[in-house]
């Protein structure tokens, strides 16, 4: 029906709500007819309420269902010819009509009331003497009123039990442990581990308790049996009418759990995956109460490690960890390593490594180093690695005998749907770091969204559904924000205040208001200063615009400048927001507007900074598109070949601009150029080998290059690798160098103006 909720749904009343307003969204979908099968609980019903038309049956007739349903009654059980075919099949010798002239027969069958798991059950007793038929009724016809399921008219327990009793001593001991495991499919490996069996064995036993129809038996995709709800009430019971039945289950529990542990020789983490032990063996050793295991699973990262591997997140640990924490506060228990580790998996879950799930991994790289997860966590990884089972890593030391330190400060999951547009950051210096994106973008619950970062507080919402958002933008103080949505021109872009939620105008310099603009990109200022907005990039790359503020609703374009034969590559803002530099490719017919040059074959790129308050250009400079490293181990222009270095970025790295960060693709460097003084330009293609200084070389292509706003720091993205470089810098010289070993392949970085914190983006 293409639902996607705003996040994963924590109860069935989430699940109904999030459907509901599904359906008042899309009225067309809430005319489908929704067909549920076999409830057994009246609350049930009141999470189906989403459905306006539904079919259910139950074998309950719950009053209340008759002031709010259409009931129709059905047979609860065979006819008397279905029931004679059913037992027919068990009696290989006889035809259904010979049963029905026995009238010992017809008594059984009345007895149990044609219903089907009855009629199976009395098939499986292969009865053939009408001695043997005349007791099955004795015993079927006793009532027990506080056996008796629901609203039956005889006991099914007695049906049961006597069933099981025809079963051989030892066959009926093993299969009264059946009753330990929860409502699902059995898997054969945990039955031979609770049983003690081997293959054969338990696979004989499994086929003789199918065929008596006690249990449901798939020998095919995996082997495992299925145990009908009412049999696992029987055997839930204790057999000894002065054991309660929570001793019983407590008893039942604790032998599993020694038979896994048996098993497995208590190393947890090395019994194999067969769809039942990871997932439940905290819940059996809680019923169990047995606090050595408990503390044996909870303190041994290995076995943890395992179950995230199984389950591949880290959802399914987090609910162990909470049950076992309520099991110790109710043993007026505290464990401060289980705490800590409970908060890292809140905190740090979108850092798990999507390839490996390497759960010890993720506590050396998020916990705090001391700390108890730590400790422990570096231990087991030690063992691991003096054992050659797997390699960690921590960061202990950095290159070049620098002393920068680098922390993870916090990860979170910004968003679960890969079409999701990079999110974008206010400054935190106005008061909170604000976040906007999307959520699930393209879908038909697609929404805007912004968010405070530490406390995860909705700013704002706008909900587009099917829509296709391509880009979000947020000013530095929050109050402003942007987005693109495609459109017939590339993406049209709408600008909000956030506080009012009102759509705010653009009017063009000649005099023309439109409640939307065509552009490439658009830029807010890194920090807020009078009415200046922001700076958009026209849909052909060639035009720059200078937005202001006028009043409350209104953007007015004050400043433009057209750049005609290429297409502009970046335009950013330096500093802060009183110059903005921009570059792009030069043909060989470009002639730069102040200086004449002489055409060569040697593809150039033009950078230009200007000033907004002016609006003046300041310095313009022309370098080389491609290098290469020449004889003399030096980078020097020359022409376009898969074997040369092309150009990604171009940063300022000081205030002034006088010198440029340039980034090739396996190198990254600076130029300091001096300047006509008139012209403020400067062509260094032909001397590039001369002024380029080289500050770190790169085997990986480079794909991006960032800079803290003190431009102390340089983070370097790079091609197929989950290492982000971080270079610490004193003027143009590097003083170390940090990696930083990311989960996942980075989509994106930036530092957040004013600080040392460099974010880091991925899919």
């Amino acid at each position: 029906m293409g639902i996607r909720s705003r996040e994963p749904p924590q109860c069935l009343e989430d699940i109904n709500a999030y459907i509901n307003d599904h359906f008042e969204a899309n009225i067309e979908k809430s005319k489908i007819l929704f067909v549920f099968d076999d409830i057994w609980k009246e609350s049930h019903y009141s999470h189906l309420t989403f459905a306006k038309k539904s079919v259910a049956t139950s074998r309950f007739n719950f009053p209340s269902n008759q002031l709010s349903h259409h009931c129709i009654p059905s047979p609860e059980g065979f006819t008397e010819d279905e029931a004679l075919k059913q037992i027919a099949k068990y009696q290989n010798h006889l035809d259904w009509q010979d049963l029905k002239a026995n009238p010992v027969v017809m008594k059984a069958i009345q007895r149990c009331a044609r219903l089907p798991l009855a009629i199976a059950i009395m098939g499986g007793l292969h009865l053939r003497t009408n001695k043997e038929w005349e007791k099955a009724v004795d015993v079927i016809a006793t009532t027990d009123l506080q056996s008796k399921p629901g609203n039956y008219e005889f006991s099914l327990h007695r049906a049961i039990t006597l069933s099981i009793q025809q079963l051989e001593p030892e066959e009926q001991k093993i299969f009264r442990l059946l009753g330990v495991f929860r409502r699902v499919q059995i898997p054969l490996q945990s039955i031979m581990t609770l049983w003690n069996y081997d293959l054969l064995q338990t696979k004989s036993i499994l086929l003789n308790l199918s065929c008596k129809s006690l249990i449901k038996y798939q020998d095919t995709d995996g082997c495992y049996c299925t145990l009908h709800d009412l049999m696992v009430d029987n055997l839930q019971k204790s057999p000894d009418p002065h054991e309660s039945q929570q001793d019983y289950l407590k008893g039942l529990n604790q032998v599993l759990v020694n038979r896994y542990a048996q098993h497995c020789h208590r190393q947890w983490h090395e019994y194999s995956d067969d769809g039942y032990y990871y997932q439940n063996l905290i819940y059996h050793a809680i019923q169990a109460d047995d606090e050595e295991v408990l503390d044996d699973l909870m303190m041994n990262l290995n076995w943890m490690n395992a179950k995230v591997a199984v389950f591949k997140s880290l959802h399914e640990l987090r609910i162990d960890l909470q049950d076992y924490m309520q099991y110790l506060r109710l043993k007026n228990k505290i464990s401060k390593f289980h705490e800590e580790l409970f908060n890292i998996l809140n905190q740090y879950e979108s850092y798990l490594d999507l390839e490996t799930f390497n759960f010890i991994q993720l506590i050396l790289n998020c916990s705090k180093a001391g700390s108890l997860t730590w400790t422990k966590a570096l231990n087991t990884a030690r063992t691991s690695a003096q054992q050659r089972q797997q390699n960690y890593w921590i960061i202990d030391e950095l290159t070049n005998g620098g002393n920068m330190k680098c922390n993870l400060f916090k990860s979170k999951t910004i968003s679960k749907v890969f079409d999701d547009v990079l999110p974008r950051y206010s400054n935190p210096i106005y008061g909170g770091l604000k976040v906007i994106s999307s959520k699930y973008n393209r879908g038909e619950n697609c929404c805007l969204m912004v968010t405070d970062y530490e406390s995860n507080e909705i700013k704002l919402k706008q909900v587009f559904p099917g829509q296709l958002i391509k880009a979000v933008r947020i000013s530095a103080n929050g109050v402003l924000i942007a987005y693109g949505r495609c459109s017939d021109m590339g993406c049209q872009w709408q600008v909000i205040d956030s506080r009012t939620k009102q759509e705010l105008l653009f009017t063009y310099k000649d005099g023309v208001t439109v409640p939307r603009i065509d552009c490439y990109s658009l830029e807010f200022p890194p920090v807020q200063k009078g009415d200046f907005a922001f700076l958009s990039i026209s849909t052909d790359r060639r035009t720059v615009s200078i937005w202001y503020q006028k009043n409350d609703d209104t953007l007015v374009q004050k400043f433009t400048y057209q750049i005609t034969q290429s297409k502009i590559q970046i335009c950013q803002f330096h500093a802060d927001q009183s110059e903005i530099m921009l570059w792009w490719r030069m043909h060989p017919s470009d002639v730069n507007r102040c200086v004449v040059q002489e055409v060569d074959n040697i593809p150039k790129c033009q950078i230009e900074i200007w000033d907004t308050e002016i609006h003046q250009r300041t310095q313009s400079i022309v370098i080389p598109e491609y290098v290469a490293l020449d004889g003399h181990n030096q980078y020097t222009a020359t022409e376009d070949s898969f074997y040369n270095y092309k150009l990604k970025a171009v940063k300022p790295i000081d205030a002034s601009s006088q010198n440029i960060l340039l980034a090739y693709e396996n190198v990254i460097g600076t130029v300091s150029a001096k300047y006509d003084e008139i012209n403020f330009f400067v062509d260094v293609v032909e001397t590039f080998c001369e002024i380029f200084q080289p500050i770190y070389k790169s085997e990986k292509r480079i794909e991006d290059v960032v800079l803290s706003s003190d431009y102390r720091f340089i983070g370097i993205r790079r091609r197929n690798d989950k290492n982000v470089i971080v270079l610490k810098m004193n003027g143009c010289h590097v003083n170390s160098i940090l990696h930083l070993q990311c989960a996942q392949y980075v989509d994106n970085v930036f530092f957040v103006f004013g600080k040392s914190h460099l974010f880091l983006y991925n899919r």
